[in-house]
Order: C-alpha cells, then sequence, then structure tokens
C-alpha cells in the first residue's frame, strides 16, 4: 500500500514538472533562458527521485513493487533527458543500481568517527538529504551558500567538501577557488555537484581544481564511493610522506647538494633578512638570490603551488603568526615589524590564510 501511494505521488511529481516544462517554453520570449533555468530547477530535485529509486530498485524483493519501481525510474530518466535537450546540453543518461564493490570501504567505516563531512547546499531538501545519507560515515558539518561554508572550513579543517555550484552570496566555484589557493586548504578534496552537464561548465570546475564534478541527478553510491577514494588517496599520500620521514631519520646523514633546497634555503633567508622592509619586492628578491624572475616563479609553483609574491607575504604572516603568540604588540606594531605598509592590509591578508582576524587567531591559539 505505501509503495503504492509512494509511487503515485512520485509520478504526479513527474507529471506536474513536465507540464511546467511545456508552459515556459511557449509562454516565455527569451525561450534560451527560462528553459535552462527550468532545467536547473528540475534537475536538482530529480537527485532526490532517482537515488532512492535506485536503492528500492536493490533492496526490495517484492516483483510488483519492482515493477512499479521501474516504471518511475524509467519516466524520471525521461524527464532527465528533457531538461538536458532543453539547453542543448548531453543527456546524462540513466542512473544504474551500483553492485556491491561501491560500498564504503572498510577502512573508511572502522574509521567513521574521525571523519568530517562540509555539506554546502542552498536547497533544503538536497541538504537534509546529503546529511541524512553520510550521517553514519562522517561528522557533518552543513552551510546555505559558500561564505558561510568557508568560515566552517576554517574551523572544522574537514576531510572533505561537497558543494553546489550555484548558491547565493558565494557560489561553488568562487569557493573552491579560495580553497585550492590558500595553502592550509587545498589539500582538502572538494567535489561540486551541478545541474548543468555541458563540457563548458565541467571543465571550468575542473579548471579551477575541483576534485570531482558531478550532475544532478547524481547516484548516492557513486558519490560515497569518490569521497572515499579522495579521501583515502590523501590518506595514503600522507603515508607515504610519513614514511619517508621515518625512514630519512634512520639513516646517517650524506652531505650533498641539492640545487633546489639550496634555492629555497637562499629565499627564506634573503626573505627574513628584509622581513621588517615594506618595500622587499618579486624584484629585489631575485637579484639578492641571483635568478630570473620567471625561473623563480615556476620553481616556486612546482615547489609550494604558490607564486612568487604570496610566498612572500605569506612568510610575513608566518613571522606574525609567532609575535601574536609570543609578544604583546598591537596588531599594527606587528603589522610594521613584518613589512604591511597598512594595517587594513595585514588584516585581511591574514583572514584570507587563517580565516579570522590576528586577535581573534590570538584568543584561539592562548586558549588550547
Amino acid at each position: 500500500m505505501w509503495g503504492s501511494i509512494w509511487a503515485k505521488s512520485v509520478l504526479c511529481l513527474i507529471v506536474v514538472a513536465m507540464a511546467t516544462l511545456i508552459y515556459f517554453w511557449i509562454r516565455s520570449k527569451e525561450k534560451v533562458k527560462a528553459l535552462a533555468l527550468i532545467s536547473h530547477k528540475i534537475r536538482t530535485p530529480m537527485s532526490l527521485i532517482i537515488s532512492p529509486l535506485v536503492q528500492l530498485i536493490d533492496n526490495d524483493p517484492d516483483e510488483q513493487r519492482q515493477k512499479t519501481y521501474n516504471l518511475m525510474l524509467h519516466n524520471a530518466q525521461r524527464l532527465q533527458l528533457l531538461a538536458a535537450q532543453a539547453t542543448d546540453e548531453e543527456p546524462i543518461g540513466p542512473v544504474p543500481g551500483i553492485e556491491s564493490e561501491y560500498n564504503v570501504s572498510t577502512d573508511l567505516q572502522q574509521s567513521r568517527t574521525t571523519r568530517h563531512l562540509v555539506i554546502v547546499e542552498d536547497d533544503d531538501e538536497v541538504r537534509k538529504y546529503l546529511c541524512e545519507q553520510f550521517s553514519t560515515d562522517y561528522h557533518i558539518h552543513e552551510a546555505t551558500n559558500g561564505k558561510q561554508a568557508l568560515q566552517l572550513i576554517f574551523e572544522k579543517k574537514p576531510d572533505a567538501i561537497i558543494s553546489d555550484v550555484t548558491m547565493p552570496q558565494m557560489d561553488g566555484i568562487t569557493l573552491c577557488r579560495k580553497l585550492k589557493k590558500n595553502i592550509q586548504l587545498a589539500h582538502i578534496p572538494v567535489i561540486l555537484l551541478t545541474a548543468r552537464a555541458d563540457e563548458e561548465a565541467t571543465l571550468q570546475g575542473l579548471g579551477i581544481g575541483a576534485d570531482a564534478y558531478i550532475t544532478k541527478p547524481f547516484n548516492i553510491k557513486i558519490l560515497r564511493q569518490k569521497i572515499s577514494n579522495l579521501i583515502q588517496l590523501r590518506q595514503q599520500l600522507r603515508n607515504v610522506y610519513q614514511g619517508k620521514q621515518l625512514q630519512e631519520d634512520k639513516l646517517e646523514t650524506i652531505e650533498a647538494e641539492d640545487y633546489e633546497d639550496k634555492l629555497m634555503e637562499r629565499l627564506m633567508n634573503v626573505i627574513n633578512n628584509h622581513i621588517g622592509d615594506a618595500d622587499f619586492s618579486v624584484e629585489t628578491l631575485c637579484e639578492e638570490v641571483g635568478i630570473s624572475r620567471t625561473s623563480l616563479h615556476r620553481k616556486l609553483k612546482e615547489k609550494t603551488n604558490q607564486s612568487t609574491s604570496i610566498f612572500i607575504r605569506n612568510v610575513r604572516l608566518k613571522q606574525a603568526e609567532k609575535l601574536l603568540l609570543e609578544t604583546n604588540l598591537h596588531v599594527s606594531e606587528i603589522a610594521t615589524k613584518v613589512g604591511f605598509k597598512h594595517t587594513s592590509y595585514f588584516i585581511n591578508s591574514f583572514r584570507e590564510l587563517y580565516g579570522m582576524s590576528p586577535n581573534e587567531w590570538k584568543e584561539r591559539e592562548r586558549s588550547k
């Protein structure tokens, strides 16, 4: 009985959505723009229809209900195809059931209480659905826009982030770009969810550093496995690095000159010697180190993923971090000591790197 009522409700929802699509197609003077909007609005709730349907098809042994579920899934996929065709996008295609190999790994399940996941989605129903689906494997932190999420990410340092693309105040693309430019947050995997399935949108998302770009409606099992894989990959890289460090601790030191290590040492020495000089520039650094600006930019990008000017700024901020903890100097005095001409620029730069003002950071660190 429940299955029958549920089925009728979903079928009614699909019929209403199709009627809405046809109505706007006829009435709108700006047909392309209107259809793109409708497509986006339809594809988001489709995630809440197709994913549960796939789960029901996988788990419910009743043959009669299986027929109903498959009919509903067929019509949902037809609506999905119409939404894609309305904006000349490639159809995403059917969302097949996923077999047991897509289950979350045992390692991740065993450590579920230590994992943190930030979900950023302005649609209340989609956000609630995602939170429910991942709550058994992660500590969930939710936000309704990128601006709110950014502050949350600075505070929680999550293991992964799921974010919608189209949101108010700060969209998912801007959020991802800010995260990947921040050396303290760039390692966190970011999965973007979007209603757009065209190649241009996908390239934009991947181009700004997103680790995955998934179109709506999405299969929850694939999304879950994608997150699991990304987290495990980060853990493996961390283990490799830590293992290397442990092995190096046991080796006898052999003196050998490495050009890049020597270069970084010279860079740090020059920057530290000029740490209080507000007029110290990239050109001065290149001149004293003896390297061209282009070569230095390329080397720093390879070693730190930072431009030369950002690298200098971050060294200044790290020095400011020490002064905040070890002295009682005012923020303006610290800004001057580490080479910032304007206190406001120092505060904004500090907030960009640490997610809070210098005074807020000092209070938090001293209270630990």
